[in-house]
């Protein structure tokens, strides 16, 4: 007879399978059926003891998640300030409103999933952008060429026009840092 503990070991085992899943996409080829999966946070800190501990471990909060067609995402955290005081223990996200740009002295930290056929049109925006693909390909396209690019590939986008566009069958998961730039890179 099987214990009851190894049965719900299982049924921990299927959730944290399907929860990591959720973070990391769907399988190549397969669709969308329901809402899309929510980005998981894991932030540390130091406890009410002085040791190190993990703080959060969860979805990021309704406030820093959006999505629109073929395309969700999620603010995992927000800087108002560099240096950042790491004694400050608050969850910048909660109760904060969604912006487009950083704190003038500060910093995004933003995770994308955009289903195949998603992108985003040419734009620029006043921020250097650090960004790593996880899972899928995409196609960074520029006023001249282009890049594509798949998981462990780094963008270091500096200010200038670009647009973006999911390529191939399988979703692309992406993260991002943004930061705020004096100016954008001016046009010749």
């Amino acid at each position: 007879m099987r214990s009851t503990v190894h049965g719900d070991r299982r049924g921990v085992l299927r959730g944290m399978l399907a929860a990591a899943a959720g973070v990391f996409g769907r399988p190549p080829g397969a669709r969308a059926t329901q809402s899309p999966p929510v980005h998981r946070r894991v932030v540390t800190g130091v406890n009410a003891v002085g040791k190190s501990a993990v703080l959060i471990d969860g979805p990021v909060p309704p406030e820093g998640r959006w999505a629109r067609k073929g395309q969700y995402g999620s603010q995992a955290w927000l800087v108002d300030r560099i240096p950042v005081d790491l004694a400050d223990s608050h969850d910048p996200i909660a109760g904060h409103a969604l912006a487009a740009l950083p704190p003038p002295s500060g910093a995004f930290f933003r995770t994308f999933t955009w289903e195949p056929g998603s992108g985003f049109d040419m734009h620029q925006t006043p921020t250097i952008d650090f960004l790593v693909v996880v899972s899928g390909r995409m196609e960074l396209l520029m006023e001249e060429g282009s890049a594509k690019l798949g998981p462990g590939d780094c963008v270091v986008q500096r200010g200038t026009r670009h647009a973006w566009r999911v390529v191939g069958d399988e979703p692309c998961t992406f993260a991002a840092v943004f930061l705020p730039a004096a100016q954008t890179v001016p046009k010749e």
